[in-house]
Formats: structure tokens, C-alpha cells, sequence
């Protein structure tokens, strides 16, 4: 089984301080990924935006904690936290935990989360066209990391990500 934890502390003191957590994630077999963002926002007009996506397959757990910490002194301040999880399994697990605190007035916080799984008639639809359901799944566990990769910036990173992908996600299943 393979265990993957991250943690990630960002404070938010100056004005107009903004920040961006993006990350993706394929999880497949017995493996778990435990995430835990915290973004603590001190100044005024300070922005933050938690945007996560990925799918789990098979028996693969994910855990995912998400903080927007108004502090404070941060009025004007916004924070975004997005969370997609394309769920390809009956035996997967996922737990999705946003949390919002705030000790400040005129701030705008939101959170949302969008978690579904392959459905018969989108199922029906590619088997149709002579692929499989395993095939589906990857292509859908694909285009989730692919949403993922055309944000990122940096050729290079960008690059290494979809490598991976094509490892991880081979279509001759």
C-alpha cells in the first residue's frame, strides 16, 4: 500500500496578498492520499483560491482537508476552495472536508465540492462506441488530470505530469 501525506501552511499578511493551491491526483489499488491545506489570511484584501481534482479507483482512499482562516484584520478578503473527485470503484473511499472560520466582517468565503462516479448512462454511451468500461474510467481519470495539467505554467512540470499520466493511465486495458 502505498501512503502519500502533504500539508501545506500558507499565511496571507500583506495587503492584497493572493494565493493559489492547485493540485491533481490519480489514485488507484490500496493507495491513500491524505491532504491537509490551511490558508490563514492576516491583511486586508488578501485572496486565496483551493482548487483540487482527481479520481480514485479501485480500493483507494483520499482524504482531503481544506482551511480558509479569516483572521482578524483580513476585511475585504476572499477565499475560494473547489474540490472535484471522480469516484471509478465500489470499494473507494472519500472524504472531503472543507471548513471556513472567520473572525472578521465584509469577507466572502466559499466552498464547494462536485463528487460523482460513472454513471449507466454515460457507461452505455461509451460502450456503445466499443469501449470498455475500463477504458472509460481511464479516459475520464485522464481528462481530470489533463483539466488539471493546462493550468500549470511551467512547460516543464506540465510536461512531466502528463508523462506520468500516460504511465499511470495506459489505455490498452
Amino acid at each position: 500500500m502505498k501512503r502519500i501525506i502533504a500539508s501545506l501552511v500558507v499565511v496571507a499578511l500583506a495587503a492584497a496578498f493572493g494565493c493559489a493551491f492547485v493540485s491533481a491526483a490519480e489514485t488507484s489499488g490500496t493507495q491513500t492520499i491524505d491532504v491537509n491545506v490551511v490558508v490563514n489570511h492576516y491583511g486586508k484584501n488578501t485572496e486565496c483560491e483551493i482548487d483540487t481534482s482527481g479520481a480514485l479507483k479501485d480500493a483507494a482512499k483520499k482524504v482531503f482537508r481544506g482551511t480558509i482562516d479569516f483572521k482578524t484584520g483580513s476585511s475585504n478578503s476572499v477565499g475560494n476552495e473547489k474540490e472535484t473527485v471522480l469516484m471509478l470503484g465500489d470499494d473507494v473511499i472519500n472524504k472531503t472536508v472543507p471548513l471556513i472560520l472567520c473572525a472578521e466582517e465584509n469577507v466572502v468565503g466559499n466552498h464547494g465540492a462536485t463528487i460523482g462516479e460513472l454513471d449507466d448512462e454515460t457507461l452505455f454511451y461509451f460502450e456503445s462506441r466499443g469501449i470498455s468500461r475500463a477504458q472509460a474510467e481511464n479516459i475520464l481519470a485522464r481528462a481530470s488530470i489533463e483539466r488539471f495539467a493546462r493550468t500549470v505554467d511551467d512547460e516543464a512540470l506540465r510536461a512531466q505530469i502528463l508523462q506520468t499520466l500516460e504511465e499511470e493511465l495506459n489505455d490498452d486495458v
